[in-house]
């Protein structure tokens, strides 16, 4: 995928940083479980309250959370078209499971040049329903055998 505007950070390296990293998704965790999200900034003139999206939490929690675990995390800009090869990846698929997909419309392709690109929107949208679909899938099992395991393993 292309690296334009990517940027890489660090985990955090003392001990206040990592308090500061936790203090603040402890924060935004009980915000969201709350269903509302907001955010106070304070500058010279007052302190403003911004609302944020669901997608921006999710965003700021993943990585508060990657941080909070001692991993780097790299935000990269994807554009608004990605390749065959980017949507395969994205999808953990195949070139012949993407070309299937096509074929029986469930994403859709245009042809640009000698290759296929593919909507981000559509593509991000089919990876969040396949995942979906898994974890659904996986509850589903856990829950079918959950009288086998006692609750507090």
């Amino acid at each position: 995928m292309p690296a334009s505007g990517a940027r890489l950070f660090p985990p955090p390296t003392t001990a206040r940083e990592r308090a500061l990293v936790a203090r603040f998704h402890q924060a935004l965790l009980m915000q969201a479980t709350r269903g509302r999200v907001q955010l106070s900034v304070a500058d010279d003139v007052a302190p403003t309250t911004v609302p944020l999206s669901p997608a921006v939490t999710d965003l700021l929690l993943t990585i508060l959370a990657a941080l909070g675990s001692g991993e780097a995390v790299r935000l990269t800009r994807l554009g608004r078209m990605f390749t065959a090869h980017q949507t395969a990846s994205l999808l953990g698929l195949t070139p012949a499971a993407l070309d299937a997909l096509v074929r029986d419309g469930t994403l859709a392709s245009y042809v640009q040049g000698n290759g296929r690109r593919f909507v981000a929107d559509d593509v991000i949208t089919l990876r969040r329903r396949r995942l979906d679909a898994r974890q659904r899938a996986r509850d589903a099992v856990f829950a079918e055998y959950a009288d086998l395991y006692p609750p507090d393993l």
